[in-house]
């Protein structure tokens, strides 16, 4: 269920992007794109940093001991979303002025903000049930809510016609807001149907809560480290690829044909991979939990990723350069298909990695990885790139992945020598 519903929403957000760009038109979503940085990187410390922590303690909770898990989560919520809204609104000026160097799009940080809080809501019912084996229920959640969220933008951008960019982006993010209303709706009143309303003892909510907070802020810290580590080489790639002999145009329409052409081709088993990955995650804490060791589990759940990988991998090397030709009508060439290939192998291996060492409730170690990978990714951008061009970019994402692999899978061999006790 949950490979389908990533498959089509991931139709639908090429259908949905495609949409955006003939209804807003290029100058709104270049606006567009500049606050999303800001949704980006708030969403890192608010919503997603978290969510890996909470399914796993969710799988570990039992009927009544789930609402205080719940209450817990949403309190942490709260306190990061007001700090983070509260330096937004502070620095608004300075943001929307100096750093964007577009004033207009101030009073977009508002409405972007509240929907950053729904998200966060809407994340936290979705972790839970995750946690607790109902995929069903969030995949309908999802697929509804783009849905909901394609036609609320399509509607208001064809019923408020010339408006300036600025404007647009609000009408845009004001059919997130909409989107995000129901699915809050759905997944919170699915939540209370379920789960029953027991008050739970005082000390069991200050332990639940420690145990969010310990397993929650790695996770958060690795949310941000990779928002933080991929937004800087976004920034340090067109001047790579200058430093190579390229015109700063000619680079920036490479950059084009990479993030939209090359990734999207070879990370396409990420529907199938991502799926395993949710699964995975609720399965292991429960197998931890009661001192048993998820490594069947995981070794399966590799082999599945790596036959996945390695289909795509042949495709992205044989065939890749007339696929990405044919359906996005430009290519980076084989010399920059294949490596990117091996990073692809490697990061859907990785990916179920993470979410094993996630519900181990080892977030620390995925912290380290992360930080290591990325940071030595930025380190071979700065080296190989100006040499070698997009292919040594592609190059070094594809070895410093490949030693995050590696670590992870040493991660979690050790941690099956020593055994689960530590993770119950």
């Amino acid at each position: 269920m949950l490979f389908c519903s990533n498959a089509v929403l991931r139709l639908i957000g090429f259908a949905y992007r495609a949409a955006l760009l003939k209804s807003a038109g290029s100058e709104a979503m270049g606006l567009y794109s500049l606050v999303m940085q800001i949704y980006a990187v708030v969403s890192a410390v608010c919503v997603y940093g978290s969510c890996p922590a909470l399914t796993a303690l969710a799988a570990r909770t039992e009927g009544e001991e789930t609402r205080p898990l719940l209450r817990a989560s949403v309190k942490l919520l709260i306190v990061l979303w007001g700090f983070c809204a509260a330096v937004v609104m502070l620095f608004s000026k300075g943001i929307g002025a100096g750093v964007m160097r577009e004033p207009e799009l101030i009073p977009s940080f508002v409405p972007l903000l509240a929907c950053i809080l729904l998200t966060g809501f809407e994340n936290v019912f979705k972790a839970i049930h995750m946690g607790k084996g109902r995929f069903s229920l969030c995949a309908f959640s999802e697929l509804a809510e783009q849905c909901i969220r394609f036609a609320a933008v399509r509607y208001l951008l064809g019923a408020y016609g010339g408006i300036s960019g600025s404007e647009k982006v609000r009408l845009i993010i004001c059919g997130m807001l909409i989107s995000e209303l129901f699915s809050v709706s759905v997944l919170g009143i699915s939540f209370a149907a379920i789960c029953p309303n027991k008050k739970a003892s005082v000390k069991y909510n200050s332990e639940i809560g420690k145990r969010l907070r310990s397993a929650a802020f790695p996770s958060i810290l690795t949310a941000l480290a990779g928002t933080v580590f991929s937004s800087a080489g976004a920034l340090l790639l067109p001047g790579a690829l200058a430093r190579s002999g390229m015109e700063r145009e000619e680079a920036l329409s490479l950059i084009g044909v990479f993030n939209n052409a090359a990734l999207p081709l070879v990370m396409l088993p990420m529907a199938f991979v991502g799926a395993v990955a949710a699964v995975l995650s609720p399965k292991v804490s429960v197998l931890a939990a009661r001192g048993n060791s998820p490594e069947k589990s995981v070794k399966k759940a590799l082999a599945a990723a790596a036959a996945a990988g390695a289909l795509s991998m042949l495709a992205a090397i044989v065939w890749g350069d007339r696929l990405s030709l044919k359906l996005f009508g430009a290519s980076c060439g084989s010399s920059v298909l294949c490596p990117l290939a091996v990073f692809a192998f490697a990061a859907f291996l990785r990916t179920v990695c993470t979410a094993s060492l996630n519900g181990m409730l080892m977030q620390k170690n995925v912290l380290y990885v992360t930080i290591l990978t990325e940071a030595a990714s930025l380190v071979m951008l700065l080296i190989l790139t100006p040499s070698m061009g997009l292919a040594g970019h592609a190059a070094g994402l594809a070895v410093c992945e490949c030693a995050g692999l590696i670590i992870c899978l040493i991660f979690l061999s050790n941690k099956w020598r020593r055994g689960m006790a530590n993770t119950a």
